[in-house]
């Protein structure tokens, strides 16, 4: 089977066709064309073939259709411009969307990996038939998107995806048409979900389990009383930690905190278990189905070390059942055990808290896991005694494991050193630690910073590193410290009144006798560009073609020393010797 990467450019005279055809032993392959019936006969040739795109689900997949089908392409496309155009193509083809799980546009991800941002020149609303120059520059768009797609097919995170749906598809037999259907859909088809009318208002009255031995009665009474289902909080003290407590989980942490040493308390498959242990999997799941719920979950840990390949295809259906059970548009719907599934989970990890008083000062805490440091390491058995007997009683399995060098900015943000040596990052702030590594790893595209900064910040507090080095030994890999700007819903933006792109690469400018900043457009109304810096420059070309001579590299330097304040000090001012980088 080969892998057809296609994507259409339609124009109301004219439709051109790109795709790339990729064989296993062959360099991929170009094809274009602006004729309609050759597009219907590549298809029927390729028809078997896997077919990727990117948004190719809500776009080519739906104006390949309508040309198989002799309807006009430009009214279906202004159809699902305006929204108007909802339902999926129903045309039988194997397809992936590589845009499946929200991913990023296109020209997004160009802009990530340093390459041209190329957006076209010609003009889509053209109200006649295009020259050949228009055709020639079309078809050079067209490839630039087609290699880019081909670019973030082979990056290791997305095919790994791509590879753990076909094993979902292999393990449970379904029909391959279901690639491209999300996770949830894919377990909704595993365990024979079906929607109950009505199932929000068979109400469920929460009651205290047997396995539970918790002494606070302000928490009991929030839970008896239903307080978490109309929204509401409540805080209890507990292990030197002020817990805050609603339907969304627990939550506390000391700010600005850095621990040398401390132990991580992970509750293994905590939603799983909730709801295998505490009858708590949705409504809407047949018996039998709660059964193979159970084989599957146990199944997945025994292949943790002998099959991990086959236990992520296990693993995907199992974790897509707890996050659909408060979505009215899944089959899963069943809001009244959604919700005591978490709080069920916050019960049981206050009484394990309860247990451990006097023996620990609770660093972070959130539903599902905790972080905490000895008051004293000589009890460090006596700890672990007090986790193993909560064990035993509830019925959980805890991950225990001593961990280093915690840098701890506030309960969303924070950072430490595995026992392997890996650097785990938490939240917005240092998220992109070493993302450059594999600019698809993790997301990285809505981050309101550079790498450089986040690579500053963590090299800082772990390794006393500084970030003038820092910047210094990167300062010629672009990616680290380019800022990507957005049109999203403005009108469009200018940059000292020149009309951009909707999608711009952007960095720190050393020129101040020429200034410029970015400004956003809508309705008449014009602000200014947030988290950028003072002075700017856009360069949307590969980033092959840029010298760092424009780049003020001080800029970046300052910026980190304000983020090393934040975890430091709670705040943007900074008391460090600060010696200008250039």
């Amino acid at each position: 089977m080969k892998v057809i990467i296609f994507d259409f450019e339609v124009f109301k005279y004219d439709t051109l066709f790109g795709a790339l055809i990729v064989s296993k032993d062959n360099e991929p392959e170009l094809y274009q064309t602006w004729n309609l019936n050759d597009i219907k006969e590549f298809y029927n040739l390729h028809k078997y073939d896997l077919w990727i795109g990117h948004n190719n689900i809500n776009y080519d997949n739906i104006i390949l259709e309508a040309i198989i089908n002799n309807k006009n392409p430009f009214v279906v496309n202004k159809q699902i411009l305006k929204s108007e155009f909802r339902k999926k193509s129903n045309i039988p083809y194997l397809t992936y969307d590589l845009m499946n799980n929200d991913f990023y546009s296109l020209k997004t991800t160009e802009a990530a990996v340093g390459k041209n941002i190329s957006e076209s020149d010609v003009d889509f609303e053209i109200d006649r038939p295009l020259t050949d120059n228009e055709k020639s520059q079309t078809e050079s768009y067209n490839r630039d998107d087609l290699n880019q797609t081909y670019y973030n097919y082979n990056s290791p995170t997305l095919k790994g995806t791509l590879s753990t749906r076909w094993d979902v598809i292999k393990e449970f037999k379904l029909n391959p048409i279901y690639l491209c259907a999300t996770e949830t859909k894919l377990a909704e088809l595993v365990f024979g979900a079906k929607q109950i009318e009505g199932i929000e208002n068979q109400k469920i009255k929460p009651h205290l389990y047997d396995t539970l031995i918790l002494k606070n009665q302000q928490l009991k009474d929030f839970y008896l009383r239903e307080g978490f289902r109309h929204k509401e909080t409540e805080i209890i003290h507990v292990c030197g930690a002020d817990i805050k407590i609603g339907a969304g989980g627990a939550h506390s942490a000391i700010k600005n905190y850095h621990s040398d040493k401390f132990l991580y308390f992970d509750v293994s498959g905590y939603y799983n278990l909730v709801m295998l242990n505490y009858d708590l999997l949705p409504r809407t799941m047949p018996t039998e189905a709660k059964e193979l719920y159970r084989t599957l979950y146990f199944k997945q840990l025994e292949y943790k070390k002998t099959n991990p390949k086959k236990r992520a295809s296990l693993k995907v259906v199992l974790l897509a059942v707890f996050g659909a059970m408060t979505n009215k548009y899944t089959a899963f719907y069943d809001p009244e055990k959604g919700t005591l599934v978490t709080v069920t989970g916050i019960l049981f990890i206050c009484d394990l808290l309860e247990k451990l008083e006097g023996y620990i000062t609770v660093i972070q805490t959130n539903t599902d896991g905790i972080m905490v440091e000895p008051l004293d390491w000589n009890n460090y058995d006596k700890i672990i005694e007090i986790v193993e007997d909560w064990e035993k009683r509830t019925g959980f399995v805890i991950k225990k494991e001593l961990r280093y060098n915690l840098w701890q900015r506030d309960v969303n943000n924070y950072f430490f050193v595995e026992p392997n040596g890996k650097v785990y990052t938490k939240g917005e702030a240092v998220r992109t630690y070493n993302c450059y590594n594999d600019i698809f790893e993790r997301r990285t595209f809505d981050s309101k910073e550079p790498l450089i900064v986040a690579k500053c910040l963590v090299d800082y507090l772990l390794y006393n590193k500084s970030p003038e080095e820092t910047v210094e030994e990167n300062k010629n890999n672009f990616i680290l410290f380019q800022y990507i700007c957005k049109r999203n819903s403005f009108d469009y933006l200018t940059c000292n009144n020149e009309r951009l792109q909707h999608i711009n690469r952007v960095f720190a400018s050393n020129d101040y006798e020429n200034v410029k900043m970015i400004y956003k457009h809508k309705n008449n109304r014009i602000e200014k560009y947030s988290n950028l810096p003072d002075n700017i420059f856009v360069f949307n070309d590969d980033l092959s073609k840029l010298t760092n001579k424009y780049i003020n590299y001080n800029y970046y330097v300052k910026r980190a020393y304000e983020r090393i304040s934040e975890f430091k000090y709670g705040k943007k001012e900074y008391d460090f010797d600060y010696i200008p980088l250039l």
